[in-house]
């Protein structure tokens, strides 16, 4: 079974190149390792039009997209609310691994770091820990995430 991969991080208040460059550059990534991924950029792109929009359907369709996957990789490069909450709820509400990318690993907030199954200075590391957990999978206790590679934070 392939490891399905949500790509959360921060939407409202940015341009394309924040928003969805990154996104880009992890599916594509993980594509070559045979890793799907879910951006939820494609299930609509309300960025500008934040008032004119459904936010009861754009929450249900985003919390649908993350309990279909195994893994959120959370690009935390700034704060984001949205990206607060799709982190938590992945993790307490369905038990999935969360690798959240932060751009200063010495200086990660309690919240963020209780409700990640491991948090990385880069996504490349990021990557590499999905990549990895796509390799691993069926030889572990069934999560996306071996069991050596959580709960600890590095680089």
């Amino acid at each position: 079974m392939a490891v399905r991969v949500y790509l959360a991080g921060p939407m409202h208040g940015c341009g394309d190149a924040q928003a969805r460059d990154w996104r880009h550059l992890v599916a594509d990534e993980l594509a070559k390792a045979g890793i799907e991924t879910l951006d939820p950029s494609d299930l609509g792109d309300y960025r500008g039009r934040e008032n004119d929009v459904d936010p009861g359907m754009v929450v249900s369709n985003d919390l649908a997209a993350i309990a279909s996957c195994d893994v959120v990789l959370a690009n935390c490069w700034r704060p984001s609310y949205g990206t607060a909450m799709e982190i938590a709820i992945a993790q307490r509400e369905h038990g999935i691994d969360v690798i959240t990318v932060v751009p200063d690993t010495r200086k990660v907030s309690p919240w963020l770091r209780a409700h990640s199954t491991k948090v990385v200075g880069s996504l490349a590391r990021g990557i590499e820990i999905v990549i990895g957990a796509h390799a691993q999978q069926g030889r572990g206790d069934g999560r996306a995430v071996p069991p050596a590679a959580r709960s600890t934070v590095g680089t």
